[in-house]
Order: structure tokens, then C-alpha cells, then sequence
């Protein structure tokens, strides 16, 4: 039972790093918690690019570079 029900939430977490706008190379290799913490980010990103171009830059780096810039530190900090 618990080995069925830890089965599905490996999988919820794997089909949630595949929508991450990451190479599958990268993705395939996170943990659940970076998982989350990713994500997290993502959303963040994309709600802060949903309020158009912030004042100090006219032309705001994609989400997508952004995401990959926190995955690089993220991976730097350990």
C-alpha cells in the first residue's frame, strides 16, 4: 500500500519536472525537493513577466533564461 501510493507520487513529481521549461537531461536528475523549489520559481517568474517589462530594463531577459540562471545558482549554492 504505501509502496503504491510513494509510486504515484514519484510520478506526479516527474510529470511536473517534464512542464518545467528545463532540458530533459536536467530534469530527469532532480530530487523532489529541487523539484518544488523549481517550480516554485517558475511560477514566480512567469507572475512577475505577467506585469509587463520592469522599469529598470527594456528588454527583460525570458522566463525560460531566468529559470535556467536559479537552476545554475541553486545548483552553485548546493
Amino acid at each position: 500500500m504505501l509502496s503504491c501510493r510513494r509510486g504515484k507520487e514519484n510520478y506526479e513529481f516527474y510529470e511536473l519536472a517534464k512542464i518545467l521549461p528545463l532540458p530533459a537531461v536536467i530534469t530527469s536528475q532532480l530530487d523532489k525537493s529541487s523539484i518544488i523549489k523549481l517550480t516554485i520559481s517558475y511560477l514566480k517568474l512567469r507572475d512577475f513577466s505577467g506585469h509587463g517589462d520592469p522599469p529598470w530594463s527594456s528588454d527583460p531577459p525570458p522566463t525560460c533564461k531566468a529559470l535556467k540562471g536559479i537552476f545554475r545558482l541553486y545548483l552553485a549554492l548546493g
